[in-house]
């Protein structure tokens, strides 16, 4: 009985070192989507302080935008992959 125990506690700590490798991976993704809006918005701002061509600012403005909506797909994927894994997780800790 004790190894069934010992097994269990295993494999959730395999989970959970696993959970942590994805999270960081997944933070990475987010830190460069977040740098790469941020240039992005600097970009437009010093173009339109330097009064340049409306149609490049507008092709800006949507690029930043779909950065905008790409960000948001990915941390609301993040958030369920979470939500999953912390399931996942406990449905271990519960099956001890």
């Amino acid at each position: 009985m004790e190894s069934n125990a010992l097994q269990a506690n295993l494999e959730t700590c395999r989970a959970r070192f696993s959970n942590l490798a994805k999270a960081r991976e997944n933070h990475e993704l987010l830190q460069v989507e977040i740098e790469n809006l941020e240039t992005k918005i600097q970009s437009i701002t010093e173009m339109a302080i330097n009064r340049s061509n409306a149609e490049a600012i507008t092709g800006e403005v949507e690029q930043i935008t779909q950065g905008l909506v790409r960000t948001e797909a990915v941390a609301f994927y993040l958030i369920v992959s979470a939500i999953a894994l912390i399931l996942n997780t406990s449905y271990l800790q519960w099956r001890r």
